[in-house]
């Protein structure tokens, strides 16, 4: 017993001293960045980093004003707790192009990114590959995010073999080819109280970049094609956000286990080929006091394909859009809907 006593203790004072080590906080200022000088900041932030990587984890501050940053960051962590944090003023702006990767963050414990303003360049269509990229990492979060005008040939965030939260977050007048946010190998996702924009301003500057990509999806889970509970790992949960018609799909979903949306709203793309939700392979897929909008053109809020199955409940249907289509292998089950016309899904 006695023995039991002296192990558990060791290992309470083990994880205190674990968390007082990964406790390091440091300011990029204390690395040689100067806010709003206009000079990039890329190096001082990595040099940062750096130092919390060897100290095992840690806390990176940034000061209210503009931070450049032109080259890209890519840190194996070799697991620790990280933060970002800005200072509610705290903007990264930059300056890449089609094949930047500006963060690319592998084998974390957690990391999270939180308060700070991404801004793209206006005169740029293209800011970066992926702004952010997350491989890897056990729990990845950005809370309190600004996404402003930022063009990606890929993706805005893109995340695999990791989970993902993202909250109180706002991505305006941002997009890609591809998806704003996606992964071909998925944990899981979280977005909660969150807005996607097509457009919009900030600090007196527009936003369309959106516009300007014939852009698949907000939010893009490609989860490979596999036999086994691997293939349908983890969870997806969009709750209480808002998304605007600047996706073909809001969601494109692939052999995924479970799906819950709720309180969410969807304005549909006006291409005749937009769904909100095109769902392939997932087991569940429950939708609750979710709106689709239309804006008059008869578009469908769902296309169900590869057994998948869809409850609904507090479904509502306006401006003309319709509820869709499944193929013979898929199953729904419509609780209540507003708007809704029982024979609109469609059998293909």
């Amino acid at each position: 017993m006695k023995n039991i006593y002296k192990i558990l203790l060791s290992t309470f004072f083990a994880v205190i001293m674990m968390t007082t080590v990964n406790a390091k906080t440091v300011n990029i200022t204390d690395f040689g960045a100067i806010p709003n000088d206009g000079i990039d900041d890329s190096l001082s932030i990595e040099n940062a980093l750096s130092d919390l990587v060897e100290n095992g984890g840690g806390t990176l501050l940034l000061p209210s004003g503009e931070i450049d940053m032109s080259n890209p960051i890519r840190m194996v962590m070799n697991s620790g707790n990280y933060q970002i944090v800005g200072d509610n003023g705290s903007v990264i702006r930059l300056n890449g192009d089609s094949s930047t990767v500006f963060f690319d963050f592998r084998e974390v414990m957690r990391f999270e990114i939180k308060s700070v303003v991404f801004a793209g360049d206006a005169a740029k269509s293209f800011d970066a590959s992926n702004l952010i990229k997350f491989d890897q990492v056990k729990h990845a979060s950005i809370i309190k995010c600004t996404f402003f005008n930022i063009g990606a040939s890929e993706a805005v965030v893109s995340f695999k073999n990791s989970v993902l939260s993202i909250e109180d977050t706002v991505f305006i007048g941002s997009g890609a080819t591809d998806s704003t946010i996606k992964s071909d190998s998925s944990l899981g996702l979280s977005v909660v109280n969150s807005v996607f924009e097509n457009t919009g301003e900030y600090r007196g500057q527009n936003a369309n970049k959106t516009l300007t990509f014939s852009q698949m999806a907000w939010v893009h889970i490609a989860n490979p094609d596999a036999e086994g509970v691997s293939a349908k790992s983890g969870n997806i949960r969009i709750k209480d956000s808002k998304f605007a018609s600047g996706a073909l799909y809001a969601f494109c979903i692939d052999n995924q286990g479970s799906a819950q949306l709720s309180g969410v709203s969807v304005t549909l793309n006006p291409n005749k080929n937009a769904r909100g939700v095109n769902a392939r392979n997932i087991t569940h897929l429950d939708v609750s006091s979710t709106s689709f909008s239309a804006n008059g053109r008869g578009r469908s809020a769902f296309y169900l394909r590869g057994n998948s199955y869809l409850l609904a409940s507090g479904l509502i249907l306006y401006n003309n859009a319709i509820i869709g289509d499944l193929d013979g292998n898929s199953e729904r089950n419509i609780v209540h809907c507003v708007g809704c016309v029982q024979q609109q899904f469609r059998r293909r």
